[in-house]
């Protein structure tokens, strides 16, 4: 039997348990970090194109907050897809799968980077989003779009990382930045 080609191993790492995580990023990279839920005007809402209120519960999939980054000591927003790092997260995370939430307060941080003139960092790591009918009822194709939308015409500077998973509709939400 041959060896394994050097594509191949790169692909088992990519999806290897073992690689680097986002949170390994967001702990070694920044300090003072603060999830969104502890903002004092961040939008736990958001308004559909039909009018109707989608309010956003949390998505363990994704890191999202505020921290201050060690190399500079400057306050960054900072939106962190997770992947689980055992077979005993894969349910906590929704084995990596973003759910409309996520998406839905991935926008309002990107939306709070503008209004607070915060560059955004992104940490990509997702096989795509969640195709449950929990999200499909939260308007997750829409939330997505309108994430891939905001990435592209957002004011402030944007940085994003692809760690190991990220060609679906979902990864790209979150990839469309100034830098990769």
């Amino acid at each position: 039997m041959s060896r394994p080609s050097k594509l191949m191993l790169v692909h088992e790492q990519a999806r290897s348990y073992n690689k680097i995580k986002s949170k390994d990023i967001v702990d070694s990279l920044y300090e003072d970090f603060i999830p969104y839920n502890e903002l004092e005007d961040f939008s736990l809402e958001l308004q559909a194109p039909s009018g109707q209120i989608i309010e956003l519960v949390d998505d363990p999939a994704v890191i999202i907050g505020t921290g201050v980054l060690k190399s500079n000591n400057k306050r960054v927003a900072i939106i962190a897809q997770q992947m689980p790092t055992s077979d005993d997260d894969r349910m906590k995370y929704n084995f990596g799968l973003v759910k409309a939430d996520g998406y839905g307060l991935a926008y309002n941080m990107m939306e709070y980077a503008e209004e607070h003139d915060l560059m955004l960092h992104t940490y990509v790591d997702t096989i795509g989003g969640d195709p449950f009918e929990y999200s499909a009822e939260k308007l997750q194709s829409w939330l997505i779009s309108f994430c891939q939308s905001k990435m592209i015409s957002l004011k402030t500077k944007s940085i994003s990382l692809v760690l190991g998973s990220g060609g679906s509709g979902g990864a790209i939400a979150f990839q469309l930045a100034h830098r990769r």
